[in-house]
């Protein structure tokens, strides 16, 4: 012990936090299943250039997504607009159904209104996002729907007055992995300051 001197309590100390550290990530390997926001596959693509304006469906699979937002919570920036993304279940059979849950249960892309539209303003689900939550699972039967909302708070966003189309983003995982689907969602308009 002596050899250390008076290094021996920071020493210590890094040890110790070292060792929490591991216990911490230990625990959080076995907590639940959990899914990242790790995308496989995009079906933006799916989507022609003006289809992001409006609120049209989009159909993936066995499920039609359709997305609405509530309008502006606020008149003041920043911009707070919560998203609602309906699934329905458009085959024969019954069908599972496994998405991302918590706040990134639906998460917005925000694009200027521009036709055809160009690269988002504002994008949640972007390079460097990343989504340690619980995987939600329902079995639907054909034509049995279920709701999701993007977060109460969201997306907060400081963004010059003018319109802007939003989409909704739902992060589906299957045995293939995760894929992202973008359904439009509507407009809103942020006013001036003092209109």
């Amino acid at each position: 012990m002596r050899v250390w001197g008076r290094q021996r309590a920071p020493i210590q100390r890094a040890w110790v936090a070292g060792l929490a550290l591991l216990g911490v990530m230990a625990a959080c390997a076995h907590h639940g299943e959990t899914a990242s926001l790790d995308i496989v596959r995009d079906t933006t693509a799916l989507a022609s250039g003006s289809s992001v304006l409006g609120s049209a469906p989009i159909t993936v699979g066995d499920f039609e997504y359709k997305a609405t937002n509530g309008g502006l919570k606020s008149r003041w920036p920043p911009m707070l607009v919560q998203v609602t993304v309906t699934v329905t279940n458009v085959s024969q059979h019954a069908s599972a159904l496994n998405v991302l849950g918590g706040n990134c249960e639906v998460l917005i892309r925000v694009y200027a209104h521009h036709i055809p539209p160009k690269a988002p303003a504002y994008d949640a689900s972007g390079p460097g996002v990343s989504c340690y939550v619980p995987v939600s699972h329902f079995g639907l039967t054909p034509g049995q729907s279920v709701t999701l909302q993007s977060a109460s708070g969201g997306p907060g966003v400081y963004l010059p007055p003018g319109r802007y189309d939003l989409a909704a983003i739902v992060s589906v995982s299957d045995s293939t992995g995760t894929q992202r689907v973008q359904i439009p969602a509507g407009s809103v308009r942020m006013p001036p300051p003092y209109e």
